[in-house]
């Protein structure tokens, strides 16, 4: 079986988050815990981490009027300091000791630039310190382009979820009108039918009173002759 003696770790922000989009702390712990366990094992361990709008925004509770880029770029810079502070935190509960380090897109568009980077790293791993790297979103390009592109997507939806919506809206108002329509036609043709049943009612009565009077007269005549004879 492969060994490896150096192991690198990618955790988004969809891990890292509760469904309130905040820090979700008790994961953090949890992949400390993972990670110490690694080192314990003589593992050298590279931490890539979001998190870091995140961790401002649950600083920045009240903020408002600014657009999403802004924002990002704000919860980013706030946010940077809080999830390394819980990361120091929960790493030096086991002794161990974390650094950050920003990158962006550009750090890597040269050879020196990457070396740079790398050699950096070499450095902190050489130390038994644990690199936490994270994209810089308070200048990263790539960053706001993704916002700004999450942003448009989301519009998008909305604009057609909302055009399905009326659509379906509209589909149910002329299923009703429909259904009005046919029980307004049914109540016409049992008020029709009242009427019929009340007009035969009469007759009936009509009917009733003329042939009482005949058999009144009848007996009146059957009277008469009873009475000659």
């Amino acid at each position: 079986m492969e060994t490896y003696s150096r192991i690198a770790i990618k955790v988004g922000s969809n891990v890292l988050t509760r469904p309130d989009g905040r820090l979700d702390l008790t994961r953090m712990s949890a992949l400390v815990d993972q990670i110490a366990e690694l080192r314990r094992m003589d593992k050298e361990v590279i931490l890539i981490s979001s998190g870091a709008v995140a961790a401002g925004k649950g600083e920045m509770k009240e903020c408002t009027g600014l657009d999403a880029v802004s924002a990002r770029q704000l919860f980013s810079a706030v946010g940077q300091i809080k999830l390394m502070n819980r990361y120091d935190k929960f790493f030096g509960g086991y002794g161990l000791r974390c650094g950050q380090v920003l990158t962006m897109k550009e750090s890597f568009s040269t050879r020196r630039h990457y070396l740079n980077q790398k050699q950096c790293m070499e450095v902190m791993l050489e130390h038994g310190i644990v690199p936490v790297v994270n994209e810089n979103d308070t200048v990263s390009v790539t960053a706001l382009i993704v916002a700004g592109g999450s942003i448009i997507c989301q519009l998008l939806i909305n604009a057609s979820n909302r055009k399905r919506q009326e659509s379906e809206n509209e589909k149910t108002k002329s299923l009703i009108v429909y259904r009005l329509d046919q029980l307004e036609h049914k109540q016409d043709k049992y008020n029709h039918l009242q009427e019929r049943v009340f007009k035969l009612e009469r007759m009936s009565a009509v009917t009733d009173e003329e042939i009482r009077v005949v058999n009144h007269r009848i007996a009146d005549l059957e009277h008469i002759n009873s009475e000659k004879k």
